[in-house]
């Protein structure tokens, strides 16, 4: 196990709650490129780890802080067991060599279904739309023709389904 990085902001729900709400956060690099954060929202924070390679920045939410409730090591984590938990993210990703998934993988319905839970997340803004008519619209107009598409640069919509030009 390797040894916890320190970060006297942020190691203890009593220095944590001096932390602002901050949506950039408050991180502690791990290694280069590997960096374990907190971001403290209204009702406790939530720890993140960050990676960077090249270009490209992935960020993953690891779980709840102990901020209001004691660590249990699986849906509220303390500090150690978060960046424990970062670690073996950050080894997850390194197994994949860019970190991203392949969006071969993806069908549309499945992007469909992580855009509407990030966005009752609240993490997208709707542009004026509600939850309830965002989905209603991905129901109606996307996923009938578009759903078990998979995400391949070979898929053409155009000859795949029938759509409408104004």
């Amino acid at each position: 196990m390797a040894r916890t990085a320190r970060n006297a902001k942020i190691d203890t729900p009593s220095a944590r709650a001096k932390c602002a709400q901050n949506k950039s956060g408050y991180w502690v690099a791990i290694t280069k490129g590997h960096a374990f954060g907190y971001r403290k929202g209204a009702k406790g924070g939530r720890w993140v780890a960050r990676l960077i390679q090249d270009d490209k920045r992935i960020e993953h939410m690891i779980g709840a802080a102990d901020d209001v409730l004691d660590a249990d090591g699986t849906n509220i984590l303390s500090y150690s067991q978060a960046q424990e938990k970062a670690r073996a993210w950050f080894q997850t990703a390194a197994q994949n060599t860019d970190g991203y998934v392949n969006a071969a993988e993806i069908t549309v319905r499945q992007a469909c279904d992580f855009y509407l839970a990030t966005y009752k997340a609240g993490k997208i803004k709707g542009g004026g739309k509600g939850l309830r008519e965002t989905q209603s619209t991905i129901n109606a107009h996307i996923l009938p023709e578009l759903g078990n598409l998979k995400g391949t640069s070979k898929n053409r919509l155009n000859s795949s389904c029938k759509l409408k030009t104004a």
